[in-house]
């Protein structure tokens, strides 16, 4: 009995050791929980790994020597990745060669032809709801030279310019389409131009919409050389790299003619137009800056659907906010990585442009397109005239998320909702379509005005006046409404 007691009495200091120990490891177990659960969400917010790259070539930056010219590039699978963005640089000449969206997480190889006798680096990304994650490593490599050809074959016909038309080239503020006559051209060719008044030479043309092999003997190139009095040279080179002599031209000052773009605009009209549809009264700032976006669309022989004019001028409307001139990322995008100050250059590659372009990777491609450097210069992406072409340039091709207009906009549909997924997800996508659908309006009203404007000029009555050298004109014209409903009222 007294061993009994003895036991009871010790029962609730058992008890009580008991509950304390259960206790304290309910916190440990909590507390494993918790910084579990913080690192997945840190996981989350970090987004897709990027692709583990595989072959060709090493981080090393003189990397292995390859004998073919035909690569495979190979990376390993991404789990949460819905594709991948392949960038492949060539070394020798510092253009972007490869600039590819693969679409799928299991598609893990791009072939791509390259030259012999020089070196490439390549990267990636994964892509995840249309986005782009951060870079992968850099792998280096290299394909060694050709074999040296026989005498009888090295002496293979190089490309030559005979003739330059139109020679003289009217000077435009626009690119034009100039024909090239010689002989030995083939596809694939490239050209480059030099302005031999300011001595300048300027990026070689790779861009296959802007190219156009005709015949051996014929080629086209859409270049824009100015709109100044100068002597230029022309080269074309064809796709080993053997260029042709200089062959000169020249450049005569612009008349400032009308346009010869692709869609027929009046700037003036559409400008009056907008301040009745959006019910806003715009600036002189704000004026100016809307006429010259109307005037590089208009003068853009490469936009020629009206309905890519009007999603464009939406975009640039929403992303610019309604000041119609290209500006800074708000705030310098003070703390996102894509701003930090870069090790190299000491720049910044925040959002600039009619169309934020950001991260230092988009300004090296952009460079190649525009034709000046914006990797040490960066602020030139807010000159009008390069914001135009990276817009204009990012929006046809996709390139910056991969969609492009004619995804969404072309003869079997017109969807301005989704088309934001061009630029930035569905942010703000419904209020932008109806930005768009306004603007169609107005553009196909200033279409029909054109259209009423030479129909009257072409029933002009002329007859001698009673002096005999005076003549009178007699203008046929009626009346027209020349308001639109407001729909953002």
């Amino acid at each position: 009995m007294p061993k009994c007691e003895n036991d009871l009495t010790r029962a609730p200091g058992i008890v009580l050791k008991f509950c304390s120990l259960v206790m304290k490891k309910t916190r440990q177990i909590l507390f494993i929980v918790t910084v579990t659960a913080s690192l997945l969400e840190i996981d989350s917010c970090l987004g897709v790994e990027p692709p583990h790259l595989q072959s060709p070539g090493t981080t090393s930056s003189s990397g292995p020597i390859l004998s073919e010219n035909v690569v495979v590039f190979s990376w390993g699978v991404v789990s949460k990745a819905s594709g991948y963005r392949l960038y492949v640089r060539d070394l020798n000449t510092k253009e972007l060669v490869v600039n590819k969206t693969i679409r799928g997480k299991s598609n893990v190889t791009h072939t791509a032809q390259l030259e012999h006798g020089h070196e490439y680096r390549w990267n990636m990304q994964s892509l995840a709801d249309g986005s782009a994650n951060e870079f992968s490593d850099t792998f280096y490599f290299r394909i060694e030279s050709p074999p040296v050809k026989p005498q009888n074959d090295s002496l293979r016909s190089r490309p030559v310019v005979t003739g330059v038309d139109p020679n003289p080239v009217p000077g435009s503020t626009s690119r034009q389409w100039i024909t090239l006559h010689g002989k030995h051209f083939a596809p694939g060719f490239s050209v480059t131009f030099r302005d031999e008044t300011k001595e300048v030479s300027y990026p070689r043309i790779t861009d296959p919409d802007r190219l156009k092999f005709v015949s051996d003997k014929e080629a086209q190139v859409l270049a824009g050389l100015g709109e100044s009095q100068a002597r230029w040279s022309v080269v074309v080179y064809d796709q080993e790299g053997t260029s042709s002599a200089p062959f000169g031209l020249q450049v005569d000052a612009a008349l400032h003619r009308p346009s010869d773009g692709g869609l027929r605009i009046d700037p003036k009209f559409v400008a009056t137009k907008y301040e009745n549809a959006f019910d806003e009264t715009l600036g002189d700032a704000q004026r100016q800056g809307l006429l010259r976006l109307l005037r590089f669309i208009r003068d853009d022989p490469r936009v020629t659907d009206l309905r890519w004019a009007a999603y464009m001028l939406a975009t640039a409307k929403r992303e610019v906010g309604n000041r119609w001139h290209p500006i800074p990322e708000m705030g310098r995008a003070a703390g996102k990585l894509y701003a930090l100050k870069d090790p190299v250059t000491g720049r910044r590659y925040y959002g600039r442009g009619y169309v934020q372009l950001t991260w230092k990777y988009n300004y090296e491609v952009m460079s190649e397109v525009v034709g000046v450097d914006l990797v040490r210069q960066p602020d030139l992406a807010l000159v009008p005239e390069y914001a135009y072409e990276m817009m204009s340039y990012g929006m046809r091709k996709g390139m910056f998320t991969g969609l492009a207009l004619s995804d969404f906009i072309n003869t079997k549909k017109t969807d301005y909702i989704n088309a934001r997924r061009i630029v930035n997800g569905l942010d703000r996508a419904r209020l932008i379509a109806g930005y768009a659908e306004t603007f169609e309006e107005i553009l196909r009203a200033s279409k029909v005005a054109l259209s009423e404007t030479s129909t009257r000029l072409a029933r002009l009555q002329v007859k001698p006046g009673n002096n005999g050298d005076r003549y009178e004109l007699n203008v046929i014209s009626r009346p027209r409404s020349d308001r639109l409903p407001g729909r953002h009222r």
